[in-house]
Protein backbone atom coordinates (compact mmCIF):
# COMPACT_ATOMS: atom_id res chain seq x y z
CA UNK A 1 0.00 0.00 0.00
CA UNK A 2 2.64 2.46 0.54
CA UNK A 3 4.66 2.00 -2.31
CA UNK A 4 1.51 2.68 -3.98
CA UNK A 5 0.98 5.74 -2.16
CA UNK A 6 3.98 6.60 -2.87
CA UNK A 7 4.06 6.43 -6.48
CA UNK A 8 0.88 7.93 -6.68
CA UNK A 9 2.50 11.14 -4.43
CA UNK A 10 5.22 11.11 -7.21
CA UNK A 11 3.09 11.34 -10.40
CA UNK A 12 0.98 14.06 -8.69
CA UNK A 13 4.03 16.52 -8.14
CA UNK A 14 5.35 15.94 -11.49
CA UNK A 15 2.05 17.28 -12.74
CA UNK A 16 1.70 19.76 -10.91
CA UNK A 17 5.19 20.96 -11.14
CA UNK A 18 4.61 20.52 -14.79
CA UNK A 19 0.76 22.44 -14.83
CA UNK A 20 2.87 25.35 -13.09
CA UNK A 21 5.96 25.38 -14.95
CA UNK A 22 5.42 28.80 -16.96
CA UNK A 23 4.08 30.45 -13.88
CA UNK A 24 6.93 29.59 -11.65
CA UNK A 25 9.69 30.28 -14.11
CA UNK A 26 7.83 33.51 -14.69
CA UNK A 27 7.71 34.07 -10.74
CA UNK A 28 11.31 34.80 -8.66
CA UNK A 29 9.56 34.79 -5.59
CA UNK A 30 8.80 30.89 -6.09
CA UNK A 31 12.60 29.83 -7.56
CA UNK A 32 13.01 28.69 -3.87
CA UNK A 33 9.99 26.40 -3.51
CA UNK A 34 10.71 25.05 -6.98
CA UNK A 35 14.22 23.81 -5.60
CA UNK A 36 12.64 22.25 -2.82
CA UNK A 37 9.93 20.74 -4.54
CA UNK A 38 13.14 19.40 -7.12
CA UNK A 39 14.52 18.00 -4.20
CA UNK A 40 11.14 16.20 -2.69
CA UNK A 41 11.16 14.92 -6.07
CA UNK A 42 14.86 13.35 -5.81
CA UNK A 43 14.32 11.79 -2.57
CA UNK A 44 10.21 10.31 -3.53
CA UNK A 45 11.96 9.28 -6.44
CA UNK A 46 14.75 7.38 -5.10
CA UNK A 47 12.23 5.48 -2.50
CA UNK A 48 10.00 4.80 -5.17
CA UNK A 49 13.08 3.42 -6.79
CA UNK A 50 14.48 1.65 -3.93
CA UNK A 51 11.59 -0.38 -2.73
CA UNK A 52 10.55 -0.94 -6.38
CA UNK A 53 14.35 -2.97 -6.76
CA UNK A 54 13.43 -4.66 -3.42
CA UNK A 55 9.74 -5.59 -4.59
CA UNK A 56 11.80 -7.58 -7.51
CA UNK A 57 14.38 -8.77 -5.23
CA UNK A 58 11.90 -10.33 -3.23
CA UNK A 59 9.79 -11.54 -6.07
CA UNK A 60 12.36 -13.36 -7.29
CA UNK A 61 13.42 -14.94 -3.90
CA UNK A 62 9.72 -16.09 -4.10
CA UNK A 63 9.92 -17.86 -7.12
CA UNK A 64 13.18 -19.35 -7.17
CA UNK A 65 12.34 -20.56 -3.67
CA UNK A 66 8.71 -21.79 -5.29
CA UNK A 67 10.59 -23.34 -8.29
CA UNK A 68 13.03 -25.72 -5.97
CA UNK A 69 10.28 -26.91 -3.92
CA UNK A 70 9.52 -30.75 -4.04
CA UNK A 71 5.79 -31.81 -3.53
CA UNK A 72 4.48 -35.02 -4.26
CA UNK A 73 1.17 -34.58 -4.62
CA UNK A 74 0.04 -37.96 -6.20
CA UNK A 75 -0.63 -40.02 -3.39
CA UNK A 76 -1.38 -43.13 -5.48
CA UNK A 77 2.43 -43.23 -6.63
CA UNK A 78 4.60 -45.93 -4.09
CA UNK A 79 7.33 -44.44 -2.01
CA UNK A 80 10.05 -45.52 -3.90
CA UNK A 81 9.03 -43.71 -6.86
CA UNK A 82 8.89 -40.64 -4.76
CA UNK A 83 11.87 -41.14 -3.31
CA UNK A 84 13.54 -41.43 -6.98
CA UNK A 85 11.91 -38.53 -8.18
CA UNK A 86 13.16 -36.85 -5.05
CA UNK A 87 16.51 -37.46 -5.60
CA UNK A 88 16.48 -36.53 -9.24
CA UNK A 89 14.78 -33.53 -8.41
CA UNK A 90 17.41 -32.05 -5.87
CA UNK A 91 20.47 -32.90 -8.26
CA UNK A 92 18.70 -30.83 -10.83
CA UNK A 93 17.58 -27.96 -8.53
CA UNK A 94 21.55 -27.82 -6.84
CA UNK A 95 22.77 -27.67 -10.64
CA UNK A 96 20.49 -24.35 -11.07
CA UNK A 97 21.13 -23.19 -8.11
CA UNK A 98 24.41 -22.68 -8.47
CA UNK A 99 24.14 -20.81 -12.02
CA UNK A 100 21.86 -18.63 -10.94
CA UNK A 101 23.70 -15.74 -12.09
CA UNK A 102 23.36 -17.72 -15.66
CA UNK A 103 20.22 -19.66 -15.12
CA UNK A 104 20.43 -20.69 -19.33
CA UNK A 105 22.88 -22.98 -18.51
CA UNK A 106 20.67 -24.96 -16.08
CA UNK A 107 18.06 -25.38 -19.19
CA UNK A 108 18.17 -28.61 -19.03
CA UNK A 109 18.20 -29.19 -15.15
CA UNK A 110 14.98 -26.65 -15.08
CA UNK A 111 13.19 -28.87 -17.75
CA UNK A 112 13.49 -32.22 -15.69
CA UNK A 113 12.96 -30.28 -12.60
CA UNK A 114 9.46 -29.33 -14.00
CA UNK A 115 9.14 -32.84 -15.27
CA UNK A 116 9.57 -34.61 -12.16
CA UNK A 117 7.10 -31.99 -10.80
CA UNK A 118 4.87 -33.11 -13.56
CA UNK A 119 5.41 -36.87 -12.51
CA UNK A 120 4.15 -36.38 -8.94
CA UNK A 121 0.92 -34.05 -10.01
CA UNK A 122 2.51 -30.77 -9.04
CA UNK A 123 1.46 -29.30 -11.98
CA UNK A 124 1.34 -26.01 -11.08
CA UNK A 125 4.80 -26.00 -9.94
CA UNK A 126 5.61 -27.71 -13.24
CA UNK A 127 3.94 -24.72 -15.29
CA UNK A 128 5.65 -22.36 -12.94
CA UNK A 129 9.02 -23.70 -14.46
CA UNK A 130 8.00 -23.87 -17.88
CA UNK A 131 7.12 -20.49 -17.72
CA UNK A 132 10.08 -19.19 -16.11
CA UNK A 133 12.44 -21.40 -18.69
CA UNK A 134 10.31 -19.72 -22.05
CA UNK A 135 11.54 -16.30 -21.07
CA UNK A 136 14.81 -17.93 -21.03
CA UNK A 137 14.53 -19.49 -24.30
CA UNK A 138 11.45 -18.73 -25.84
CA UNK A 139 11.71 -20.80 -29.37
CA UNK A 140 12.37 -23.77 -27.60
CA UNK A 141 10.33 -26.67 -29.06
CA UNK A 142 10.66 -28.56 -26.02
CA UNK A 143 9.43 -25.66 -23.96
CA UNK A 144 6.71 -24.82 -25.91
CA UNK A 145 5.55 -27.98 -26.23
CA UNK A 146 5.64 -29.10 -22.81
CA UNK A 147 3.55 -26.13 -21.90
CA UNK A 148 1.47 -27.06 -24.56
CA UNK A 149 0.58 -30.94 -23.16
CA UNK A 150 -0.03 -29.28 -19.56
CA UNK A 151 -2.05 -26.78 -20.41
CA UNK A 152 -4.34 -29.52 -22.67
CA UNK A 153 -4.14 -32.72 -20.29
CA UNK A 154 -3.11 -31.32 -16.54
CA UNK A 155 -4.30 -27.82 -16.22
CA UNK A 156 -7.07 -27.67 -18.93
CA UNK A 157 -6.59 -23.99 -20.69
CA UNK A 158 -7.45 -25.05 -24.44
CA UNK A 159 -6.43 -21.77 -26.55
CA UNK A 160 -3.12 -21.54 -24.35
CA UNK A 161 -2.82 -25.02 -25.16
CA UNK A 162 -3.42 -24.07 -28.92
CA UNK A 163 -1.19 -21.47 -28.72
CA UNK A 164 1.87 -23.62 -27.57
CA UNK A 165 1.24 -26.02 -29.75
CA UNK A 166 1.33 -23.52 -32.55
CA UNK A 167 4.74 -22.33 -31.22
CA UNK A 168 6.28 -25.74 -30.96
CA UNK A 169 5.47 -27.11 -34.46
CA UNK A 170 6.66 -23.23 -35.31
CA UNK A 171 10.44 -23.90 -33.86
CA UNK A 172 10.68 -27.27 -33.93
CA UNK A 173 13.44 -29.60 -35.61
CA UNK A 174 11.72 -32.45 -37.46
CA UNK A 175 14.60 -34.64 -36.60
CA UNK A 176 13.69 -33.96 -33.01
CA UNK A 177 11.05 -36.60 -33.84
CA UNK A 178 8.39 -34.30 -32.13
CA UNK A 179 6.90 -33.09 -34.95
CA UNK A 180 3.62 -36.01 -35.30
CA UNK A 181 2.65 -35.79 -31.55
CA UNK A 182 2.85 -32.13 -31.51
CA UNK A 183 0.20 -32.44 -34.48
CA UNK A 184 -1.54 -35.61 -33.39
CA UNK A 185 -2.25 -33.79 -29.76
CA UNK A 186 -3.17 -30.68 -31.59
CA UNK A 187 -5.44 -32.55 -33.58
CA UNK A 188 -7.13 -33.74 -30.54
CA UNK A 189 -7.55 -30.39 -28.97
CA UNK A 190 -9.25 -29.20 -32.35
CA UNK A 191 -11.56 -32.62 -32.71
CA UNK A 192 -12.68 -33.36 -29.17
CA UNK A 193 -11.72 -30.57 -26.64
CA UNK A 194 -12.44 -27.60 -29.06
CA UNK A 195 -15.12 -29.47 -31.76
CA UNK A 196 -13.37 -27.07 -34.09
CA UNK A 197 -13.21 -29.74 -37.04
CA UNK A 198 -12.35 -27.10 -39.65
CA UNK A 199 -8.95 -26.52 -37.77
CA UNK A 200 -9.00 -30.72 -37.02
CA UNK A 201 -8.59 -31.34 -40.49
CA UNK A 202 -6.66 -28.26 -41.40
CA UNK A 203 -4.19 -29.16 -38.78
CA UNK A 204 -3.62 -32.73 -40.61
CA UNK A 205 -3.49 -31.56 -44.07
CA UNK A 206 -0.46 -28.94 -42.67
CA UNK A 207 1.35 -32.48 -40.96
CA UNK A 208 1.08 -34.46 -44.41
CA UNK A 209 2.59 -31.84 -45.96
CA UNK A 210 5.46 -31.39 -43.72
CA UNK A 211 5.90 -34.75 -42.61
CA UNK A 212 5.14 -36.83 -46.25
CA UNK A 213 7.10 -39.94 -45.30
CA UNK A 214 5.24 -40.08 -41.84
CA UNK A 215 2.80 -42.79 -42.35
CA UNK A 216 0.84 -41.89 -38.59
CA UNK A 217 0.03 -38.53 -39.42
CA UNK A 218 -1.58 -40.33 -42.76
CA UNK A 219 -3.38 -42.83 -40.88
CA UNK A 220 -4.55 -40.48 -38.33
CA UNK A 221 -5.99 -38.67 -41.04
CA UNK A 222 -7.91 -41.86 -42.49
CA UNK A 223 -9.35 -42.45 -39.37
CA UNK A 224 -10.76 -39.18 -39.00
CA UNK A 225 -12.72 -39.61 -42.24
CA UNK A 226 -13.50 -42.93 -41.42
CA UNK A 227 -15.11 -41.84 -37.90
CA UNK A 228 -16.84 -38.70 -39.78
CA UNK A 229 -18.54 -41.75 -42.22
CA UNK A 230 -16.37 -40.51 -45.19
CA UNK A 231 -15.83 -43.63 -46.91
CA UNK A 232 -14.59 -41.91 -50.04
CA UNK A 233 -11.61 -39.98 -48.18
CA UNK A 234 -10.83 -42.86 -45.94
CA UNK A 235 -10.27 -45.11 -48.60
CA UNK A 236 -7.83 -42.68 -50.32
CA UNK A 237 -6.11 -42.12 -47.25
CA UNK A 238 -5.38 -45.90 -45.98
CA UNK A 239 -4.24 -46.40 -49.76
CA UNK A 240 -1.71 -43.53 -49.52
CA UNK A 241 -0.60 -45.26 -45.97
CA UNK A 242 0.08 -48.18 -48.15
CA UNK A 243 2.20 -46.48 -50.63
CA UNK A 244 4.72 -45.51 -47.63
CA UNK A 245 4.23 -48.97 -46.06
CA UNK A 246 3.03 -51.60 -48.30
CA UNK A 247 2.69 -54.06 -44.82
CA UNK A 248 0.79 -51.61 -43.04
CA UNK A 249 -1.65 -53.82 -40.78
CA UNK A 250 -3.58 -50.37 -39.59
CA UNK A 251 -3.98 -49.42 -42.73
CA UNK A 252 -4.98 -53.04 -44.04
CA UNK A 253 -7.58 -53.63 -41.66
CA UNK A 254 -9.03 -49.59 -41.89
CA UNK A 255 -9.67 -50.68 -45.74
CA UNK A 256 -11.54 -54.45 -44.98
CA UNK A 257 -13.42 -52.33 -42.25
CA UNK A 258 -14.79 -49.67 -44.57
Amino acid sequence: MSEIFTKCLFDTIIQTLLINLIEIMSNKKTIKNVLILLIAILVIGGVYWFSDQKGEEVQKKDLIASMTEFKALNRDLDPDSVDRYYEDFTKNKNFFLENLANPALAFQSLNKMALYKKLVADYWGAEEIWLYTADLEPNSYLVNGNLANIYHYSLPDYPKAETYYLKALGVEDIASGNHYTYFSDLYTLYKFQMDDQAKAIAILERGMSELPEDINIVLLTAKYYKDTDNTEQARYYYNEALKINPNSVVAKDGLKNL
